[in-house]
């Protein structure tokens, strides 16, 4: 007998109903879960997240092959897909075959194209809101076995449904670093089971919720992976290393006016501030590349504080009194305001981090969203341009 179908032997037992339920248990489906994505070469389903105002829905097609992994687990990959907005379903696409990642975003006329992207770049091009969509552990060499590695343990939280598929829900429990800080905390999700395939066709994790229809599996298909097929948009090519602008407001509008608390309880608003230049910053604890920006704009803060640059952290979607005690921890000096969700929804935020640059009227001088390491150096642009007038 082959070690796919011991393991797979195994599961067949967990799910039984006589079957006790134990953490040895829960690892086996984990693994016999992993190695039925491992066997996936070519697979097209409906992926379907929430996180949370946010829904997205979208068909995907992934094939593995011998192309470098970007995020799509050494996939080639075509992503068709609509965002909910206020506007209604608004339509979004994105492809990667192995030397080209292309992007035609909600609201765009033309198709990002950027040649020969590592992971870092298609994840800071694509955001949450996109990336989260793809199932990586289908048509990976690695199957679920990176996720086994670091769990620190797994318990069986019995049978659920899943898009009308009958699952085994498991909790695994890991100790994950924040790369910014390096603070280790124990988390946890769950993952369903489809019971039939084996495949991990639901996960939770706090405010995240995605689910899967598979359609087809091992079907060949020669529709290309490439989302410029059709020749109806124009091609835009880049490097990367260009600002995320799009939904954003324009350079030349007012920044909304507000009233946040800062983390003494105190309301504050651009007013309250003698500045000629804001750096405005939506971040959160929950998000990495936030954390990462901000030894950066803790920087900025440092060297331009003298002359009346103003840089202020907006936290969002953070619990009441988590941003303060996360910024109490800290030795960063710069101004922080906390429960700036509505806010972020005014200005319709989707991305995390979005930072502004504003003059001392509120005037916006500039808007991008995500981490990009080139931003502080354009910032800095930006400051001693303004303060040369």
């Amino acid at each position: 007998m082959t070690l796919r179908n011991t393991l797979i032997l195994i599961a067949c037992f967990a799910l039984s109903p006589t079957w006790a339920i134990t953490q040895h248990d829960a690892v086996n489906l984990l693994k016999a879960s992993s190695e039925a994505c491992k066997s996936i070469k070519s697979i097209s389903y409906k992926s379907f997240l929430s996180f949370g105002d946010l829904d997205v829905k979208a068909d995907i097609r992934q094939e593995f092959g011998s192309v470098p992994d970007v995020g799509f687990g050494n996939a080639k990959i075509l992503v068709k897909g609509e965002l909910e907005t206020q506007k209604g379903a608004q339509p979004f696409s994105f492809s990667y075959d192995g030397t080209f990642f292309k992007l035609h975003e909600v609201g765009k006329g033309e198709i990002k194209t950027i040649e020969n992207p590592d992971a870092r770049t298609v994840g800071r091009n694509l955001g949450f809101q996109y990336s989260l969509l793809v199932h990586p552990t289908f048509t990976s060499e690695a199957g679920m076995d990176k996720i086994i590695a670091s769990l620190k343990r797994a318990e069986l939280m019995g049978e659920s449904k899943i898009e009308g598929r009958d699952c085994q829900q498991i909790r695994i429990f890991r100790t994950l670093k924040n790369p910014a800080t390096q603070e280790e905390k124990e988390s946890f999700s769950d993952w369903f089971i489809d019971k039939e395939t084996l495949l991990p066709i639901g996960f939770v994790s706090n405010s995240i919720r995605r689910t899967v229809v598979v359609e087809s599996v091992e079907t060949k298909n020669q529709t290309p992976f490439d989302i410029n097929d059709d020749g109806h948009a124009k091609e835009e090519i880049v490097t990367g290393k260009e600002p995320k602008t799009e939904g954003l407001p324009s350079k030349g509008e007012f920044f909304p006016s507000f009233k946040l608390d800062d983390v003494n309880g105190n309301q504050k608003s651009l007013n309250s501030y003698d500045a000629d230049i804001f750096i405005v910053d939506f971040w959160g604890t929950w998000c990495g590349p936030c954390l990462l920006a901000m030894p950066d704009l803790q920087a900025i803060h440092q060297k331009y504080q003298n002359k009346k640059v103003q840089v202020i952290g907006i936290s969002v979607h953070d619990a009441p009194g988590k941003a303060e005690k996360f910024v109490a921890k800290k030795a960063y000096s710069y101004e922080f305001l906390v429960q700036g969700d509505e806010l972020a929804k005014r200005l319709k935020l989707d991305t995390y981090p979005t930072l502004f640059v504003l003059d001392k009227e509120g005037k916006i001088l500039h808007a991008e969203k995500g981490r990009r390491e080139e931003a502080m150096k354009d910032f800095e642009e930006i400051i001693q341009n303004k303060l040369k007038q």
